[in-house]
């Protein structure tokens, strides 16, 4: 899975469009490195947790000539499952399924409300339209009746 096959899984599992789900993804993202890079632990509670790691200076051999080369201490992050993932990975435990989407945004909240009131007012005069088209109908066709009747 890569990272747009993600945001639409995201995007179908919170019930939010495409491109909101890539801005809270891409703010997930950018938070933990964040926080890991000031040297703080990042846990989320059931899925794990990021901690950040150093290593220090080291020696180690060239593979193509076997020289020794002195390798820089560097930093990286460490990735601990959490107890709810590992029970999901191990013994077949259940995915937590997300709650359903509460509309919070009110931009959204004022589009969906305006796009009902727009399909109410048509729907309003496609239902007058018809019921006057009905009713000239009917009375054309008593009309002819008549007309029949009396001949």
């Amino acid at each position: 899975m890569n990272k747009s096959d993600l945001v639409r899984a995201v995007s179908e599992a919170g019930g939010v469009a495409r491109h909101e789900a890539e801005q809270v993804l891409d703010a997930f993202v950018s938070t933990v490195m964040a926080e890991v890079n000031a040297g703080r632990k990042v846990a989320l509670m059931g899925f794990g947790t990021f901690v950040p790691s150093k290593r220090g200076a080291r020696t180690g051999r060239n593979p193509r000539t076997g020289e020794p080369v002195t390798i820089a201490p560097s930093r990286g992050v460490r990735f601990t499952t959490g107890s709810i993932f590992k029970s999901v990975l191990n013994k077949g435990g259940t995915i937590p399924v997300p709650p359903a989407k509460k509309s919070t945004s009110t931009a959204s909240a004022r589009k969906a409300t305006a796009t009902r009131a727009g399909a109410t007012k048509a729907s309003a005069r496609k239902a007058t339209a018809t019921r006057a088209g009905a009713t000239k109908a009917s009375s054309t066709r008593a009309s002819a009746r008549k007309a029949t009747a009396t001949r």
